[in-house]
């Protein structure tokens, strides 16, 4: 095939070893891309024969082994792309390393070790540098900043130690800067705000200090001039200090902001919402005290807001309600007071998760759930919250797969609407008041795996079948009036066909012995009516004020004196009913 120029597989489920391809079979080839299959073994030796290849794009498959020294003196290669594989060893050095025409280096998510290759250096060219997720042990090569075209640094992921050098502030170009997950030191360089095209900047899981600005934010300041900033994460780092008013004067563009897992203190400043198209904000496990801001409110592109593992005090703003495109929103692990809005119910739009565990909310839950069309997971647990499971958990058939209601005070029964809750994996409902028996449709729930109803007031035979075949006694246990279940060591349930016996006769015998009770009392009458007609007629005989001083008799009495009404007693049929001889 010595005219082939373009050779294109990708993006399908081709398994096997790569075609040895040369220059004496394809000497006219200049682009590859077997990319997203399943090849496995090397790469073979032959690509690096292929003196007009331009574009070799073998990311997302299973290859393996080092990459052929010859590939790396590839003088027309623009665009290198081996990312997603599993292929190992070290990059030659300058001296066996020239590229010159080469624009995209993607070693994404392999096993090389040794340097950053100081070849790159001499690659003018150069716009796209990805080699995080592998094993180079380096500094961030200060030669960077002598590539102009520069668009995209991503090296995270990697042993890297030392500085953020400065220097790269003379990347005017850059647009992504990605240098996370190393063990990189020091403050943060003022000279970052410079870049004025930077959009993507993640700088976390590091050790950065920021000891000459005193550790706080203040290196913000200088990011307020990059306009074109979408994404900013600093988390998992030492910051310490209040988060500055100024942080309201990033860019507008600004899109995902993280700082997790630092000393931060104070509360959300309330210039966050001129931020008007971040859609995440994540301060989760800092030291924040203040109360929730009402402007938050403002941000109707946020999709997720994550506040969790602080000291925040004070209600749920009622405004929360407004964030309509809120998609997952973690508040749990703080110090919330008051109820939850019934505003919250406006969120359920979208909402997916909510956790609100963990903190001090009083009240009853908000009574209209019933828009929680997509909800995913709810968390309640570990609050104050009071009164009845609202029914309209289960007006909807929702996705929901995460129920956590535990230790709070709820009471009264768990509502019949629950049993439409079949796509539910986790059930909690432990500590709490409720009462009544154990519904028989949770054993139906067919994903059900996770039942915990310990501590609560429930009573009766527990069910057979579903989760309820491998569940252990902790997850019943305090539940004092619960009975069945041999396995468990619980006490055997009332014999309903007894039960049910019983009832069958009361059905029929009270209607009877009703009947009964109301004819010999009509009989009564009419002899008292009849002696007093004599006695008016001069005829001697006992007098009314005689017979009704007799005392009452009570049906139990009736009963027990006619042996339950026994035929063997029955005197007689009339027209009200039966008549019983008592003994």
């Amino acid at each position: 095939m010595r005219s082939l120029s373009y050779f294109s597989l990708g993006i399908n489920s081709i398994t096997g070893l790569m075609p040895n391809f040369s220059f004496d079979s394809t000497p006219s080839l200049r682009h590859i891309y077997i990319n997203n299959n399943s090849l496995s073994g090397p790469i073979p030796s032959g690509i690096g024969s292929l003196l007009m290849l331009q574009v070799l794009y073998l990311r997302r498959n299973q290859l393996s082994g080092p990459i052929p020294p010859t590939i790396f003196n590839m003088s027309r290669i623009v665009d290198l792309r081996l990312g997603n594989n599993n292929l190992t060893g070290h990059i030659p050095s300058n001296r066996s390393f020239s590229l010159p025409m080469l624009q995209i280096f993607d070693l994404y998510r392999n096993n090389f070790g040794g340097q950053i290759p100081l070849g790159l250096a001499s690659c003018q060219h150069l716009r796209i540098l990805t080699i995080p997720g592998n094993l180079f042990v380096d500094v961030v090569p200060t030669w960077l900043a002598t590539l102009p075209e520069l668009t995209a640094i991503s090296m995270g992921g990697n042993d890297l130690v030392g500085l953020i050098p400065p220097v790269l502030g003379n990347l005017t170009m850059l647009s992504v800067l990605d240098i996370a997950n190393s063990n990189l030191s020091g403050d943060i360089p003022v000279e970052l705000g410079e870049l004025r095209q930077l959009n993507y900047l993640h700088l976390s899981h590091n050790q950065l200090t920021d000891n000459r600005l005193q550790g706080d934010l203040s290196f913000l300041s200088s990011l307020c001039n990059c306009r074109q900033l979408q994404y900013l994460t600093i988390s998992n780092n030492l910051f310490t200090g209040s988060i500055p008013n100024y942080f309201g004067n990033l860019s507008t563009n600004l899109v995902v902001f993280e700082a997790l897992n630092n000393n931060l203190v104070g509360g959300l400043p309330e210039t966050l919402s001129n931020l008007s198209s971040l859609r995440k904000i994540n301060f989760a496990n800092n030291h924040l005290t203040k109360e929730i801001p009402e402007t938050l409110s403002k941000l109707e592109n946020l999709q997720a807001l994550d506040l969790s593992g602080n000291r925040m005090v004070g209600p749920i703003p009622v405004q929360i309600g407004m964030l309509r495109s809120i998609v997952e929103l973690q508040l749990w692990d703080n110090m919330l007071s008051g109820s939850i809005p019934d505003a919250m119910g406006d969120l359920t739009i979208n909402l997916i998760q909510l956790d609100l565990s963990h903190n001090s909310l009083t009240g009853t839950l908000p009574s209209d759930l019933s828009h929680m069309q997509t909800m995913d997971w709810i968390d309640l647990s570990g609050n104050l919250l009071s009164g009845s499971l609202p029914s309209s958990f289960g007006q909807v058939a929702m996705l929901l797969t995460y129920l956590n209601l535990s230790h709070n005070s709820f009471k009264g029964l768990v509502p019949n609407s629950f049993g439409r809750l079949t796509n539910l994996e986790t059930l909690d409902l432990s500590s709490n008041n409720l009462s009544g028996t154990i519904p028989d449709y949770l054993a139906n729930f067919t994903y059900l795996s996770s039942l915990n109803l310990s501590f609560n007031g429930l009573e009766g035979q527990i069910p057979n079948g579903g989760v309820f075949s491998n569940l252990t006694l902790q997850s019943l246990m305090g539940n004092v009036g619960l009975c069945g279940a041999p396995r468990l060591g619980l006490s055997p349930c009332p014999h309903k066909s007894h039960l049910t016996y019983s009832r069958h006769i009361l059905k029929f015998i009270l209607p009877v012995a009703i009947i009964g009770v109301g004819a010999f009392a009509t009989t009564m009458y009419l002899m008292v009516s009849k002696k007093n007609k004599k006695q008016y007629y001069g005829t001697a005989s006992t007098s009314m004020t005689d017979l009704i001083s007799h005392r009452l008799v009570s049906y139990h009495e009736i009963a027990r004196a006619t042996e339950n009404f026994n035929e063997d007693n029955l005197l007689g049929t009339g027209s009200f009913g039966k008549v019983s001889r008592a003994n």
